[in-house]
């Protein structure tokens, strides 16, 4: 798979471990492959057919899955991501707003 670096971005977990997050069209099209559950959800809150703040987190575990995925790799499942997110909305909506909406560069 090409290796893009357009949106890759930090996030500080609340243990302290820094993940990288991105969202490319390649990277979502194998989660659809992978995990098609997760897929439809990130699309569902994509489109707004979701009102439920957490489904913003929700996105960040997709943008985190679409920089770590591999095959035979370890990665956070959902909740244990959720419960290392830090209760920072302003960090949380910084995050999303940049990966959903990137600055040309």
């Amino acid at each position: 798979m090409v290796d893009i670096k357009n949106t890759y971005q930090d996030f500080e977990l609340e243990n302290g471990e820094v993940v990288k997050l991105t969202l490319t069209f390649g990277r979502l099209n194998l989660l659809k492959s992978v995990n098609n559950e997760l897929y439809n959800k990130f699309n569902n809150v994509l489109y707004g057919k979701s009102e439920d703040m957490l489904d913003t987190i929700a996105m960040l575990y997709v943008a985190y899955w679409c920089a770590n995925y591999t095959v035979g790799g370890t990665l956070y499942n959902e909740q244990e991501f959720f419960d290392l997110v830090p209760f920072d909305m302003a960090k949380i909506k910084n995050a999303f707003d940049t990966l959903t909406q990137p600055k040309k560069k």
